[in-house]
């Protein structure tokens, strides 16, 4: 019989196995960590849940995957607003008729107060955000970016939108449930294996780099106590002189983080070079047939949380057809 293994316990490999456990499909994960949840880790100060790598705030118009989210952990329904701090001064994102009205006065649109809003607003914290010049940045990204004719300030056009209570964690315990997960485990691409094997981990660490490093952008994350003065959980920095790219409150609670170049053990985002871009398929041609890559570090794509689970689905309806 084929075993199913997933390598990685974030969401897209726990997605997977909890579409493969819907067909009854069993599975083991394998994760290099001794805890489950990737990227969407938290931890619990003072009675309050707090996110290890930034606000988590689940945002979809999929109404599958948003039944997975809502049948597997509590979620909070909320609108979620972000202001801007520009040279000391508060702004209201996305850009909007009010943020004309905080920067010239009134709320009329030229192209030339367009322009300086996007230079602010969008360019300057996109170049801040990505270590890189605004051209070099893929478009993909700087379209999930919203202008609006309204006076309409909630962060996401999405239909669903919502904060888990108790924390990503409980997501991913649920989606994981009975399946096996083994902690400690670094693995590596072997040709040698009939195994079904699926990779969300980086693909030049799973072939130990003997091609090089693709390029990642990492974060940088700090909590400390300090006053909040503001009606909004989270801040953008667009600013280049102040280090920090964001800032989130949890309760008494604030993280600021801060873009770095990345490493092997801090990988957050794939940087879409054309470097990296001939590394990644130059890899990507060394892989087994019996390997499927899913997720943002194996596909060096960018993915949101709904992504990943209709990404699990997908990996989940392609093995069984395999089998």
């Amino acid at each position: 019989m084929t075993t199913i293994r997933i390598v990685g316990a974030g969401l897209t490999g726990a997605s997977i196995a909890y579409f493969l456990r819907q067909k009854q499909i069993p599975c083991e994960i394998y994760e290099k960590n001794e805890s489950m949840g990737g990227m969407c880790r938290s931890f619990l100060q003072e009675g309050r849940r707090i996110d290890f790598f930034g606000p988590h705030i689940f945002h979809t118009s999929n109404e599958e995957a948003w039944k997975v989210i809502t049948e597997n952990c509590q979620i909070e329904p909320i609108i979620h607003r972000v202001k801007a701090i520009h040279n000391g001064q508060e702004y209201t994102l996305p850009i909007n008729k009010t943020t004309l009205n905080e920067m010239f006065g009134d709320e009329v649109f030229t192209t030339e107060r367009m322009k300086i809003l996007e230079d602010i607003f969008i360019k300057s914290y996109t170049e801040k955000q990505w270590l890189t010049e605004y051209s070099k940045v893929d478009k993909s990204i700087v379209k999930r970016l919203i202008i609006r004719d309204s006076y309409n300030d909630s962060y996401f056009d999405d239909e669903f939108v919502g904060k888990a209570t108790n924390g990503s964690d409980e997501l991913i315990q649920n989606l994981i449930g009975e399946t096996p997960v083994h902690f400690g485990e670094r693995c590596v691409i072997q040709n040698d294996s009939e195994d079904i094997v699926v990779w969300t981990g980086r693909i030049d660490e799973g072939f130990e780099y003997k091609h090089g490093e693709i390029e990642f952008l990492g974060r940088v994350f700090s909590f400390k106590k300090e006053p909040w003065l503001y009606n909004v959980d989270v801040l953008n920095f667009p600013d280049k002189e102040q280090y920090y790219i964001r800032k989130t409150r949890y309760g008494d609670i604030t993280c600021e983080e801060t873009s770095v170049t990345g490493n092997k053990e801090n990988a957050f985002y794939y940087i879409p070079t054309e470097s990296n871009h001939e590394l990644f398929m130059k890899y990507r041609a060394e892989l087994p047939p019996n390997y499927i890559l899913a997720g943002r570090l194996a596909e060096n794509k960018y993915y949101d949380m709904d992504d990943c689970i209709i990404r699990g689905q997908e990996v989940a309806e392609e093995i069984g057809k395999k089998i």
